[in-house]
């Protein structure tokens, strides 16, 4: 059954784990640890996306669109975050570190209402990298639909 979103918000000291997780992957991928990477972690780590760049810029007022999307796109690029399109134009970010955090939506065609779906039909990765000789697999699948307020 679709939820508002698979995860409440993490109790402080598992923030703290989360974020901790969070630096060392940055570390590893040899990038610097700068107090905006910290803040955009935070950020994620506290708020249940799928997030806009300009959303994530409204909520935090004191980063420019330069650095957030810079750092998002390293974020994404180390797997601190996912990248989210529901192919109308806006490329939406949410948090990739707990092990619950992957899912999928389903989103209103209407109200553009987002809702996480916790259930994952998609199995045997291994198999298919397998067969075709591709490596890293991953997968993307949105629901869309008209929700119960727009009906």
């Amino acid at each position: 059954m679709a939820k508002e979103h698979p995860h409440s918000p993490p109790a402080l000291e598992f923030q703290d784990g989360l974020f901790h997780q969070a630096m060392n992957l940055l570390k590893q991928a040899g990038y610097k640890r700068t107090a905006h990477r910290e803040a955009l972690i935070r950020f994620f780590i506290k708020n249940q996306g799928p997030f806009s760049t300009d959303t994530v810029q409204g909520m935090n007022k004191n980063l420019d669109k330069v650095t957030i999307y810079r750092s998002l796109a390293k974020f994404e690029e180390i797997n601190l975050l996912r990248r989210i399109d529901f192919g109308d134009g806006i490329i939406r970010y949410e948090s990739n570190l707990r092990d619950s955090d992957h899912h999928h939506h389903v989103v209103c065609i209407k109200c553009s209402k987002v809702e996480a779906i916790e259930h994952c039909e998609i199995n045997g990765i291994e198999q298919i990298e397998k067969q075709t000789g591709f490596t890293s697999l991953r997968h993307s699948l949105e629901f869309f639909g008209v929700c119960p307020q727009c009906q």
